[in-house]
């Protein structure tokens, strides 16, 4: 469409919106938003006055996409109505798939249908209506037509003369993405690998230094990979290739100039916390992203873009199972490497168990997903195995009570994997059984922990893993310590080089094959190694025995620079200093000298050491001050608790401020229903692995009733189970206007989002959910832990003890 913000007829957008049962009020305010705009344009430097326009959206408006997408909904029922009567027919990729007639993102829109002259002029008059209508315009000049080549050359002058739209020989491309994969597919990535390697000769002349081209090179140059690694398998001479660029240009500034490369590639792709660079590993990366689109396909099977593969490839075979035929598209080829990531980190959730088998599948909710097939108990009874040998999950379950059968899993398994087996959360309403990526805490996939599963793997394999510590002989001292301290990127990039031992110092360049001499530039004496350049030159020890640190250095120490780091961040700890603070001063003294030493060797320029103390000094003045700079106030911080929901009048107690409530239901009920007041409270006793809950019953002011009860479930389910339990007793009761009271607070983030459940409490969520539809009116609201006292006294009690109790009664309850 020709600019399709800029065409909106506000009649059509007001008629829109009527249309879509948005009341008439609301609309009415909608229009006024968009009415009452006025332009002023800039010409030769001055303002002109101000006019109002008669139609279109503004640019930049957080509102106007989403009445967008409204208006052009409009064109897409307009196909589908014609769709639906016949008049064209949309193209299918199998016989079984659907069949697809359009599909629209923001103004662009692609048109799939069967060419005959009839479909031909029904498409054309649905676009002038929608033109006449809306006030959009088709863009001619940016629009273009491509037909399959086993069609009849009589289709191209037909279709020309009706539409008036250019052909094209080929899909082209789309938000940079070649969408015509059949051929020279090598000339697509070439031109991905150049386009990389004519962003890194562009930043050549910003002289930037190594910190910055690291900076440069994560989140630009591999971000410009993201969106076609999310959709295509990269060969690996591209992923090679590129990763050779990247590496060129760290280390030398420019992707074709030759540098001495200190450190491996694949060292530099260890995340920070293990000693590397957090650089991307592009193949592993690429199987990542890809992954997300195989996940896409299981999590929502009956979405377009899962039905149209599944359709065309897993007709006779699941998903998880499927493999590539010779004849398949690079897309779904792309799909399937993706799929092969995902078998390695996702589980089922147990539901009702139908679809599990006990012994096949993953299912147990630990931190590496395993099969049970190897851990059957050694007492485990021989009948019990062989009549359970083909079983699903459910049998491990009571027939008639969804419990698990305490009695025959601990038969079967051994001690912690029973516990495990029996702590794991059961629903009592339907849950189904579920797919979920184990490596995120709410189940869902996510790119980032599939990547570092992918990378853990693959350094496990190469028996590379690197520790978390640097040296052994300096346990306190971390990777994540160097990344952490209040220093410049660039001083702590050479931190990492020093740890390594990968600075280009005399003695590391001759055992490269540098024809120059290892003498220290400074003394003219020594060979220059890490050691004799940062702790033993005679230039050197002044400046440490005379800084504020006043450290003497023994002269002959036969440590590497690694022990001398360590035993330096060590001292810190002895002398009772703050860490990262005295640290942090070492780190700006090796740096002045590293700056020192590179001024004599490269402008013959010898500072003495007392000029590179006093540099040292105002280095670490300056960089505290711009650090204090930057943490935020104490005074202007707040603390918040979101809102969602519906705010009801009378939500704030004015003898109890803190308080704030939302509404899980509508309110349904009578203003002469009696109001349940429920105070929920749990604790989780670490040492028994027991969650206890409390819960009290007031109406009116007067305790009506009280429970407290222990459960083996984790930890993450202890906040949802006291609403469970309350809600369950109030249903028995017929009490059905109901106020529920807790100070956890992280309920309301987890009722306003499922994103925010724990995927080992879903079930719960779900049966809290399937109860209080059957309420008149609920609400949550969240207080002090003063006014649940009696309630989380039996929630600690009921974790400390095997005790379950449920009481009504006419009086108040007292605990003491």
């Amino acid at each position: 469409m020709s600019k399709a913000f800029d065409r909106i007829r506000w009649d059509f957008l007001e008629h829109v919106l009527l249309l879509y049962g948005f009341p008439s009020h609301w609309v009415h305010l909608i229009m006024q938003c968009v009415t009452t705009v006025s332009y002023s344009v800039l010409v030769n430097g001055s303002y002109t006055s101000f006019f109002h326009p008669s139609q279109g959206l503004r640019q930049g408006d957080p509102l106007s996409p989403y009445l967008f997408v409204l208006c052009v909904d409009i064109l897409s029922s307009m196909i589908s109505s014609a769709k639906a009567q016949g008049l064209i027919e949309g193209i299918k990729a199998s016989r079984l798939g659907p069949s697809i007639t359009h599909l629209l993102f923001a103004d662009d829109s692609f048109l799939f249908l069967k060419v005959t002259d009839s479909g031909i002029s029904t498409i054309h008059s649905i676009l002038n209506s929608y033109c006449q209508l809306s006030g959009q315009l088709v863009n001619l000049q940016k629009s273009s037509i491509f037909i399959s080549p086993n069609s009849p050359p009589s289709l191209y002058s037909s279709i020309s003369s009706s539409i008036h739209i250019p052909f094209s020989p080929s899909f082209g491309k789309y938000l940079g993405v070649n969408l015509d994969l059949t051929s020279k597919r090598k000339e697509i990535f070439q031109e991905i690998i150049n386009k990389i390697d004519d962003k890194c000769q562009g930043w050549v002349s910003l002289l930037l230094n190594k910190a910055g081209r690291l900076s440069l090179l994560k989140y630009i140059l591999t971000s410009m990979l993201v969106f076609h690694m999310s959709n295509l398998k990269f060969p690996v001479y591209v992923t090679k290739k590129i990763s050779s660029i990247l590496s060129n240009f760290l280390w030398s500034g420019a992707a074709n100039k030759k540098s001495y490369h200190w450190k491996k590639w694949d060292s530099l792709c260890l995340s920070n916390s293990d000693g590397g660079l957090g650089v991307k590993d592009l193949q592993l990366f690429n199987q990542a992203l890809l992954a997300k689109q195989s996940w896409r396909i299981l999590d929502q099977p009956t979405c377009l873009f899962s039905s149209f593969f599944l359709s065309k490839y897993c007709n006779s075979t699941p998903f998880l199972e499927s493999k590539a035929p010779s004849s398949c598209s690079w897309s779904w080829k792309s799909i399937l490497y993706g799929k092969d990531a995902l078998i390695k980190g996702i589980r089922w959730q147990v539901g009702n168990g139908v679809k599990i088998s006990i012994w096949n599948d993953f299912w147990l909710p630990s931190p590496i997903p395993f099969a049970l097939k190897e851990c059957l108990s050694d007492n485990a009874p021989l009948s019990s195995f062989l009549s359970l040998r083909n079983a699903t999950v459910d049998k491990l379950l009571l027939p008639e009570k969804k419990e698990w059968n305490g009695q025959l899993v601990s038969s079967l398994f051994p001690s912690d994997i029973a516990s495990l087996i029996l702590s794991i959360p059961l629903s009592q309403f339907g849950f189904e059984d579920r797919f979920i990526w184990g490596f995120t805490k709410n189940g869902d996939f996510s790119v980032s922990s599939a990547y570092s599963l992918l990378l853990a793997i693959k350094s496990h394999h190469n028996h590379s893993t690197s520790p978390n510590l640097v040296h052994s002989f300096w346990p306190n001292l971390t990777w994540n310590f160097i990344w952490s301290l209040p220093i410049p990127h660039k001083i702590q990039f050479f931190l990492w080089q020093l740890s390594h031992e990968c600075l280009p110092v005399g003695d590391l360049l001759v055992r490269r094959g540098w024809q120059g001499t290892s003498v220290c530039t400074l003394c003219k004496h020594h060979s220059e190694s890490l050691v004799h350049l940062f702790l033993l030159c005679d230039f050197v020890r002044p400046i440490w025995f005379g800084s504020d640190l006043g450290i003497l250095i023994p002269s002959t120490p036969n440590h590497s620079i690694s022990f001398w780091l360590g035993w330096l961040h060590n001292m810190g700890h002895i002398m009772s200093l703050h860490s990262r603070s005295f640290f942090s001063k070492i780190s700006c003294t090796l740096w002045c000298i590293w700056l020192a030493r590179n001024k004599a060797v490269f402008e013959s320029i010898f500072p003495s050491p007392s000029q590179v103390l006093t540099h040292a000094n105002h280095l670490t003045q300056s960089i505290n001050q711009a650090f204090t700079s930057l943490k935020p106030s104490r005074n202007h911080s707040t603390t918040s608790v979101p809102f969602f929901g519906k705010l009801s009048p009378g939500t704030s107690n004015p003898s109890h401020p803190e308080m704030h409530t939302f509404h899980v239901t509508p309110c349904l009920c009578n203003c002469d229903d009696p109001v349940l007041d429920i105070f929920c409270a749990h604790a989780f006793n670490m040492q028994r692995n027991k969650c206890g809950v409390g819960i009290t019953f007031r109406v009116q002011s007067r305790t009506v009733g009280s429970i407290f009860r222990s459960s083996s479930s984790p930890k993450d389910c202890a906040s949802i189970l006291p609403l469970i339990e309350a809600v369950s007793w109030a249903l028995h009761r017929n009490m059905l206007h109901i106020h529920i009271y807790t100070n956890d607070s992280s309920l309301f983030y987890q009722l306003r989002s499922i994103k925010e459940i724990p995927a080992i409490a879903a079930p719960l969520f779900f049966d809290f959910c399937f109860l209080v539809q059957s309420v008149h009116f609920c609400s949550l609201s969240l207080c002090d832990l003063s006014r649940l006292h009696q309630a989380y006294f039996l929630a600690k009690f009921a974790a400390s003890s095997r005790i379950h109790s449920e009481v009504d009664t006419s009086y108040p309850f007292d605990t003491g």
